[in-house]
């Protein structure tokens, strides 16, 4: 994740997040932009089994979206007041929680 404390577009005075997956492949670092919702990125997990990863992202309420191995988006969960992801040890649950905004 990186964070730009300038935002050229004018939408958010605390500036913008962006996303990036760094996978390593034939020899080379391989970098994909993931795309996230507008707004600031609250919290990413990767699932214990490395197969996934979860992003909430947005104005708030944010958006909470999964993704596979390479990036792509798998589904999304509806808006949320949520701010934080914890996987249990077997990856089995996922506690979507936060504060109410």
């Amino acid at each position: 994740m990186s964070h730009n404390f300038v935002d050229e577009s004018g939408l958010s005075y605390y500036g913008n997040n962006s996303l990036s997956l760094l996978r390593w492949e034939k020899g080379k670092w391989k970098k994909r932009n993931i795309t996230t919702m507008i707004g600031a990125i609250h919290a990413i997990s990767w699932a214990p089994d490395c197969k996934s990863f979860v992003v909430i992202s947005g104005m708030m309420p944010a958006r909470t979206i999964f993704y596979n191995e390479k990036g792509d988006p798998d589904f999304t969960i509806g808006k949320q007041h949520r701010n934080s992801l914890f996987y249990s040890p077997n990856g089995k649950y996922l506690a979507v929680c936060g504060f109410g905004n």
